[in-house]
């Protein structure tokens, strides 16, 4: 859980979280997530030691964190 984090680590997954949601109040789609391989469109962010899994479901108008990685 990203309450698990640390400190720097929470905030980062926090930041990403807000950006992610910015994006699809603007109705931009945050990167490619669905493919033969991958039917549920789950994506991942990587920034440094953070990596953030997500899927964008657009008939719910939401944004799903589905796993978070602190590798710091």
């Amino acid at each position: 859980m990203a309450r698990d984090l640390p400190v720097k680590g929470r905030e980062a997954a926090e930041e990403v979280a807000r950006e992610l949601v910015v994006l699809a109040s603007l109705g931009q789609d945050p990167g490619d997530g669905a493919s033969a391989t991958n039917p549920q469109g789950l994506r991942v962010i990587a920034m440094g030691p953070l990596m953030v899994w997500y899927q964008v479901i657009d008939y719910r108008k939401r944004v799903y964190i589905q796993r978070v990685t602190w590798l710091g």
